[in-house]
């Protein structure tokens, strides 16, 4: 009896601790306007290894803690996307859609017709060691 009951509090604490941990991340800009915020912002345990750095903005995803953590160190943080999961997962959703219900394909990049590719004349494959040369 005392095996089930150490079983089921153990499953209802991990059930618990997952559920709990979720988190929402956003899509965060923050300004870096001085050699003393930039200090500040290194101080902070957030990983800066991730994100685009454009002239004295860094843009982010950060977890509500973290966002939280940077606006405590008096750095200005503004949210771009206050739910980046959402966001990835319905951004097609909407967009760019025909009348039929599929979606359309969008031109005007420079694409167009193939160009005939020349072909490779006394092209010979040679082997050294294993390994194959041209």
């Amino acid at each position: 009896m005392k095996s089930i009951k150490a079983l089921l509090s153990g499953l209802f604490v991990m059930v618990l601790a997952i559920t709990s941990y979720s988190q929402t991340y956003s899509r965060v800009s923050i300004q870096i306007n001085n050699a003393e915020e930039m200090k500040k912002f290194r101080s902070l345990p957030i990983a800066a290894d991730h994100g685009i750095w454009i002239k004295n903005r860094f843009e982010t995803d950060l977890n509500t803690g973290e966002i939280q953590k940077v606006k405590n160190a008096g750095i200005t943080c503004d949210v771009l996307i206050a739910d980046v999961a959402a966001y990835y997962a319905n951004r097609n959703n909407n967009k760019n859609k025909s009348p039929q219900g599929g979606n359309t394909i969008q031109g005007g990049t420079g694409c167009g017709p193939a160009t005939d590719v020349p072909e490779l004349i006394k092209l010979q494959l040679r082997v050294y060691g294993g390994l194959f040369y041209l």
